[in-house]
């Protein structure tokens, strides 16, 4: 009944049972994200094959960011997006096959976690667990990062990325 060749992945928003006025503020570091050190690596060997000398290794800069802090339900996350509701929130990252429409695999991250940075683990889960050889796949433009089409690339799966709307129609 699934057939693992296409898959359809999106998020919705989940409420968490929090005050969005009930939250202290708190400083956290941001990780590097592994794609800028594959990225890096990639560089490095294609100097070597064009006998070029290598980079000088640049100091890893950590990164902070401020991030409301629920004190009602803290594995929630703060999301603000436009047109779209403000507060504390789940992120319910949903996969399904094309086949039928079943749902393969179901991820919640906190709001404030982007779309783009469980998919790619997500996807290695379940070619792993179903044993699925994925030949497409098709997402909402939230996944439309470098990483994911570099990770898409390097598993030789084709992706239907949705673009963002940069422009405003007016009536």
């Amino acid at each position: 009944m699934v057939g693992g060749r296409v898959l359809f992945t999106d998020s919705t928003q989940l409420k968490a049972n929090a005050n969005k006025h009930k939250y202290t503020r708190k400083t956290i570091e941001q990780d590097t994200q592994n794609y800028i050190k594959d990225l890096n690596e990639a560089i490095q060997e294609d100097r070597e094959e064009h006998g070029k000398k290598p980079l000088p290794a640049k100091e890893e800069v950590k990164a902070e960011k401020e991030i409301r802090h629920s004190t009602t339900d803290p594995e929630s996350g703060y999301m603000y997006c436009e047109n779209k509701p403000e507060g504390f929130f789940y992120l319910d990252h949903r996969t399904t096959d094309m086949k039928y429409n079943i749902i393969t695999d179901a991820y919640v991250t906190p709001g404030n976690v982007h779309d783009s940075v469980p998919y790619l683990d997500r996807l290695d889960h379940e070619i792993t667990l179903f044993g699925f050889q994925v030949e497409a796949v098709t997402l909402d433009s939230g996944y439309l990062t470098a990483p994911i089409c570099k990770g898409l690339s390097d598993r030789q799966i084709f992706g239907v990325i949705a673009h963002r709307h940069t422009y405003i129609l007016n009536n």
